[in-house]
């Protein structure tokens, strides 16, 4: 185990190359030589796209390590987010915290190690087999935020502390890092912040709404002692018996930054309380990292009576947000019972929500929605992911709760009023909401039926003018474009051609969510490859390298 500087350096020194590079190919795939199967020396894809494979000198992501969510830093570096290799982060695959980093125009690669609070490297979980142990933490989101003037990329873990021994400290909940002089990346160990850290300055934000209220009326008190409570619990601080105490803040799983006040709502997937088994909502300040505001998820019972498991995972900022109403939406796991192991999954819901930053408040305001679109079966389709397009509309991609079987896309046209699901008759909630009408029917505006036979919807992308592209499961590219009278066309499809990359009937990959370079033009995405039964029989595995990619999409040429 080694001790990290402030500034930790990234672990594997940095490959720079000079590798041909087709400018005129509609889809490029960078990799490690000798790693792009079928796909090598082709000129197109399967689609007939121009395509070219792109080997990079140094390219390896670290041994249990899985390529996740992208972002894309200001000087056009793409920032990969690192995942256990089981796509599951309660079973890591790793014995580090890492990030990787992807320069284009110079083929810079590098993976950035992230340190622990006391300073190691590399830590492992409570696993009895010495050739087996794995800990480290997970990356959960990533992504290029405004701090007050300035920029910043940071990032969330989920599960950043293992119960390790006390002296082995505790990864960053919300990390930062910090571009050096040399154009590499460091931990900006100075403004990141772990979960024990964010349980502390949750409790300062109760105290000082508390100061506040008190020079205003009883009901302003009361009023700042609910919403405080709620702060106060967005983080904990826990123990294991004999140990020194840690932080907890529930699964931190994915972040969107509200455009007005800037707060980052955090979606934390995991509950602690069987009686009221759902995840929570939180907005941290992106400049001092501390808790704004917190909102506890209510308790949900199904339509047919039983009690469901919720967790918020997606959540996405309304582009033309402002101060004061905020909004956002999240889209929720669930499954049926409360720690079954093994319950089934239902369809996933999605509600918007919005932010007051004076007052510290997350109010819903609209019902958890369904489109009310079904499977051939007959089951309902949930929702996987959202963005909102150039013009503030909502799009949303939907799927058949554990298949690989999607649904159209769904448009959600922005009302007059600002909102897009609230004001909607039927879609709306009172202030007073607890938790009731999970799954009610919000019919969309507009379904784009030719998204269904792609694939499950990975990522969804919005470029100016009002485009948005898909990216799927399957490894299918769509464009959907505005037509001159205000409708929406989508285009021919393109195959990125994953089918070739690897054999897919015994090597699991797949694309993760994109992140799009409005700069370049170009869509990048993230192919993952997790562990099988094949690359580790029995979890606890030694930590192993699997080939990672990253594909670029020119989005000009899309057809």
């Amino acid at each position: 185990m080694s001790a990290a500087p402030l500034l930790a350096p990234a672990c594997a020194a940095a490959s720079t190359a000079s590798v041909d590079v087709d400018p005129g190919a509609i889809v490029r795939v960078y990799g490690a030589a000798g790693t792009f199967g079928g796909l090598d020396h082709r000129a197109a894809t399967p689609t007939g796209e121009a395509l070219t494979t792109a080997p990079v000198p140094g390219w390896g992501f670290l041994p249990g390590q899985s390529a996740y969510f992208p972002a894309i830093a200001p000087d056009g570096t793409i920032v990969i987010a690192n995942e256990p290799q089981t796509d599951n982060q309660l079973r890591p695959t790793a014995r580090q915290m890492a990030l990787t980093t992807f320069d284009p125009a110079t083929l810079r690669f590098a993976n950035t190690v992230v340190p622990t609070s006391t300073g190691l490297t590399e830590l492992g979980g409570p696993w009895p087999a010495a050739s087996s142990i794995v800990g480290g933490g997970d990356v959960s989101d990533v992504g290029v935020i405004r701090a007050g003037s300035s920029t910043r990329v940071v990032f969330t873990s989920a599960m950043p502390f293992w119960g390790w021994a006390s002296g082995g400290g505790e990864y960053p909940t919300l990390g930062v890092l910090a571009q050096n002089s040399d154009g590499g990346w460091s931990v900006d160990r100075r403004r990141s912040r772990t979960a024990s850290d964010l349980a502390v300055s949750a409790g300062r934000a109760e105290r000082a709404r508390i100061r506040m209220a008190s020079r205003k009326s009883r009901k302003a008190r009361r009023a700042a002692h609910a919403a405080a409570a709620a702060t106060g619990d967005a983080c904990v601080t826990r123990s294991y018996p004999g140990m020194d105490t840690y932080g907890d803040c529930r699964m931190p799983a994915e972040f969107a930054q509200l455009p007005a006040s800037q707060g980052l709502v955090v979606t934390q997937y995991a509950f602690d309380d069987p009686d009221r088994p759902s995840g929570r909502l939180s907005v941290l300040d992106p400049v001092r990292g501390n808790v704004l505001a917190s909102y506890a998820y209510p308790s949900i019972t199904a339509p047919d009576g039983g009690q469901l498991a919720v967790h918020p995972r997606e959540v996405v900022a309304d582009p033309y947000g402002r101060s004061g109403a905020e909004r956002f939406v999240v889209i929720f796991d669930a499954e049926r019972g409360v720690g079954d192991a093994g319950a089934p999954s239902v369809a996933g819901a999605m509600q918007e929500f919005a932010y007051d930053a004076k007052s510290g408040t997350l109010t819903p305001l609209s019902a958890p929605i369904l489109t009310g679109d079904r499977a051939a079966d007959g089951t309902p389709l949930g929702f996987e992911t959202a963005t909102y397009d150039a013009r503030g509309d909502l799009w949303a991609g939907q799927s058949q709760v554990g298949t690989l079987q999607a649904g159209a896309l769904a448009v959600y046209r922005r009302t007059s009023r600002g909102t897009v699901l609230a004001g909607r008759s039927g879609c709306s909630v009172s202030s007073a909401w607890r938790g009731q009408a999970w799954g009610r029917t919000c019919a969309p505006d507009v379904r784009i039926g030719e998204a269904a036979g792609l694939g499950i919807a990975r990522s969804l992308d919005p470029l100016p003018g009002g485009t948005v592209v898909l990216s799927t499961m399957s490894g299918r590219v769509l464009a959907v474009r505005r037509t001159a009278d205000g409708g929406l066309a989508a285009g021919r499809s393109v195959d990125l051609g994953l089918d070739l990359l690897a054999d897919r009937s015994t090597v699991r990959i797949g694309p993760r969510k994109a992140a799009y370079d409005r700069a370049r033009h170009l869509l990048w995405i993230p192919i993952q490859q997790l562990a099988t039964d094949r690359t580790c029989a029995s979890w606890p595995c030694p930590p192993q390298v699997l080939d990672q990619w990253l594909v670029a999409v020119d989005v000009t040429r899309l057809g």
